[in-house]
């Protein structure tokens, strides 16, 4: 019979445990919910490691869900208590959670560092998972760097450890990542290779999710090779399994996807609907990031369809929230892409 000590860390892992699966299932708002009940309960009893490990949890979500204020304040909590129980492997966790969150700020040196930090504990650790992880992300730095070749070396160091620890999972991600860049310097075939071997893994382990993601990724490679009915298949697969899984986050995105095809090859009319829909989706789920992009693609459609007036409403709601998230280079990158747009639509 379990003594009460025990029952409790059973009850205090669920939540942390419950947490991981719905945000893998893309259910990220449960996600969180049972992450905060998780370390608030746990920090009532000082369960110091589940309490951490919550937060942590909850910073990969608010991370994911694209609230980068919310992620970093989950996440100091999390590497202090992790320090004070000497915890490493949790402690290089958290480096790389603030290695990401430095990055998507494009602050890449201070990423680099904290990635740095990680890997030094990783390797005295022996924490192949950890140190597999930090070479992801040393590639994705690189790769935003437009440094080809040291970013191609981290993603093949990071393939080389995800097959030897039969990491299916990751091992579909990496290969995800070297097509992106592949992609990113327009070597599109090659691309395409890597993208259908994540997609293989992905299809035989079951993961829609990862499907969606690589179903998108060829559908984009094909549309930069003007082969827009193929772009259009694996897009409209994409929709399709993403609304399957009720991510509505993600089910924007595919929707955003397929309404760019149809606007590059001057669609504006089915274009239109499927920017619509994805809007309608991002204001309810309150996806401040995904309205701004949504109503940036609604002005774009509208105003090379001629409907400026009707543009300009999209074009200034994109730009009050892009200010509303006191993001400075979010904002002038959005004043940049709408004065593109209004300088298009005269050609």
């Amino acid at each position: 019979m379990r003594s009460d000590k025990e029952s409790l860390n059973l009850a205090l892992n669920a939540y942390y445990l419950r947490g991981q699966v719905l945000h893998l299932m893309g259910k990220t708002q449960k996600a969180l919910s049972d992450y905060k009940q998780g370390a608030r309960m746990a920090g009532e009893e000082n369960e110091l490691k589940t309490c951490a490990h919550c937060y942590l949890g909850m910073s990969r979500v608010y991370f994911d869900i694209g609230d980068r204020s919310s992620s970093h304040e989950a996440i100091e909590p999390a590497l202090k208590l992790l320090r004070k129980i000497n915890d490493k492997k949790g402690e290089a966790d958290c480096l790389l959670q603030f290695g990401r969150l430095a990055s998507v700020n494009e602050e890449y040196e201070k990423a680099l560092k904290y990635y740095g930090e990680a890997r030094k504990i990783q390797v005295s650790e022996n924490d192949l998972q950890g140190l597999n992880a930090a070479y992801d992300d040393i590639g994705s730095i690189y790769r935003k760097l437009h440094k080809f070749k040291p970013s191609l070396s981290y993603f093949l160091k990071s393939l080389d450890l995800d097959e030897q620890l039969g990491m299916f999972r990751e091992q579909a991600i990496t290969l995800n990542n070297i097509g992106t860049l592949y992609h990113e310097h327009g070597r599109h075939e090659e691309a395409l290779e890597y993208y259908k071997r994540a997609l293989k893994i992905r299809i035989r382990t079951g993961d829609k999710r990862g499907q969606a993601t690589t179903l998108v990724n060829i559908g984009t490679t094909y549309a930069h090779l003007k082969k827009y009915e193929k772009a259009l298949k694996y897009q409209k697969e994409s929709l399709e399994i993403r609304e399957q899984i009720g991510n509505l986050p993600m089910v924007a995105n595919s929707l955003n996807n397929v309404g760019m095809t149809y606007q590059t090859i001057e669609k504006y009319d089915k274009a239109l609907p499927y920017f619509r829909k994805a809007l309608k989706i991002c204001e309810d789920t309150r996806e401040i990031y995904g309205e701004i992009v949504c109503n940036l693609n609604l002005g774009a459609a509208l105003i090379l369809k001629g409907k400026t007036t009707s543009a300009e409403k999209h074009f200034s709601t994109a730009l009050s929230l892009s200010i509303k998230t006191k993001n400075k280079y979010l904002e002038k990158t959005i004043r940049a892409s709408i004065e593109k747009h209004r300088q298009d639509s005269q050609l």
